[in-house]
């Protein structure tokens, strides 16, 4: 099991391969967000919907998506200004 973690962390494509990943969830988390609101009109208009599960769900998604784009913004910063010869290949 160590010597995966040493390998793992050594890995510069792996970490790049990571970093590629979560910005592509960041990019795609905005229109994902953006759909909910059209279901929440649609949902709400249905009988045994609740309103607070609703806004729970609207406030969570908000929450979910302000880390991701923080996320994201991590990943832009480290990609090109921390290290710009690491994504230069």
């Amino acid at each position: 099991m160590c010597s995966c973690w040493r390998l793992l962390k050594k890995s510069e494509d792996l970490k790049r391969g990571g970093l590629a990943v979560l910005f592509v969830i960041a990019l795609l988390s905005l229109p994902t967000y953006m759909t909910g609101y059209s279901a929440q009109k649609s949902v709400e208009a249905m009988p045994g919907v609740s309103q607070a599960v609703i806004d729970l769900h609207q406030r969570s998604a908000l929450l979910a998506l302000i880390f991701m784009e923080a996320t994201g913004l991590v990943v832009v910063v480290r990609a090109l200004v921390l290290a710009p010869r690491d994504f230069s290949r």
